[in-house]
């Protein structure tokens, strides 16, 4: 292993470590994340939670001139264990109004009129395409027409595109990506704590990944990935870490090399398993693309048939009472 340091302070402490420090900090990183995306998976699944179903095809509404629909639902009755619920159960049968879609003439979202109550509008979102009708900015505003969220992709030159995060009318994300759309940077924003200094760099030449924090304390985390290969035959991979607290002047650097198998996976006792700390850090997945901007109704536009009614059957309460909803699509031309 190379004698090296990231810091150059002469207060810089080097720790050549074994597999059981920074391994372990990274599996516990990753075990956290694990549980957290379990829990999400399961409390925000809406065929689960909320009974979400699909809509028509942009193909299907292009085809058929349907520039906008609207969604109604009706509460039918509850199932399960309804005998041993202990809260009094009430049904509201009331026929409202939930969702308005409008398409542009490509059968593509325009805009959609969030109606959760019933009454007034919750929240609206809206679409823009770029050229080759790929979504390059969604605005949501809340009912006071404050801009709650924005997501913004733009195009400098031939070489790079600009991919912004918005929250509250506030830039929180920044990503860039050169021309085969691999991101180079990111820059993360706190307008609550603006002493924070946040960044994430790849170099394509070095296959480098380098993430770093700093707080206005003098705290700060530098952590880098580099993964080492011959003729695109993944060899090895290296793990370095330097960090130092706010109440110290020392500066604790940590460094491991590893192999790469033929898959690309880095070599260490926990590969295989879920909890494997290095599980995202595939060499033929090092570099990270640009993706295309996603939003909440994304995945919901595939259905084959223009239908008028659906029952549709969510959860209610977790001791296994559900509530069956008749949702009625009206398509306007």
């Amino acid at each position: 292993m190379r004698d090296g340091r990231l810091g150059h302070s002469p207060m810089a402490t080097r720790l050549m470590i074994n597999d059981t420090s920074l391994t372990k900090l990274k599996l516990m990183e990753l075990r956290l994340w694990v549980w957290t995306a379990l829990l999400a998976s399961f409390l925000l699944n809406p065929q689960f939670v909320r009974g979400q179903f699909d809509l028509p095809s942009p193909e299907l509404l292009k085809t058929h001139g349907i520039r906008s629909l609207k969604v109604y639902r009706t509460a039918l009755r509850f199932e399960g264990n309804i005998k041993d619920s202990r809260s009094g159960l009430r049904l509201d049968t009331a026929k409202r109004l939930k969702e308005i879609y409008y398409f542009n003439p490509s059968g593509k979202l325009d805009s959609i009129v969030w109606h959760p109550a019933g009454s007034t509008f919750y929240q609206k979102e809206y679409f823009s395409y770029g050229p080759q009708n790929t979504l390059n900015d969604y605005i949501t505003i809340d009912r006071n027409k404050q801009e709650l969220a924005r997501k913004l992709i733009e195009a400098k030159g031939k070489d790079q595109l600009v991919y912004k995060i918005f929250e509250r009318g506030k830039v929180r994300e920044i990503h860039y990506a050169n021309a085969d759309s691999i991101v180079y940077k990111k820059l993360f924003f706190y307008p609550s704590d603006t002493s924070i200094t946040r960044y994430q760099l790849y170099d394509t030449i070095s296959d480098t990944k380098t993430m770093f924090w700093k707080n206005g304390l003098g705290a700060y985390r530098k952590e880098s990935y580099q993964w080492f290969s011959k003729d695109g035959t993944p060899l090895s991979f290296r793990h370095s870490l330097e960090e130092k607290t706010a109440d110290s002047e020392n500066i604790i650097f940590k460094e491991k090399e590893y192999r790469l198998d033929s898959l690309g996976n880095v070599v260490n006792k926990y590969l295989g398993r879920f909890d494997d700390p290095y599980i995202q850090c595939n060499f033929y997945e090092r570099r990270e693309k640009l993706e295309s901007i996603y939003y909440t109704s994304d995945n919901r536009f595939k259905a084959d048939e223009l239908f008028h009614r659906k029952e549709i059957s969510a959860l209610f309460s977790f001791n296994g009472i559900r509530i069956i909803y008749l949702y009625e699509i009206e398509y306007l031309k």
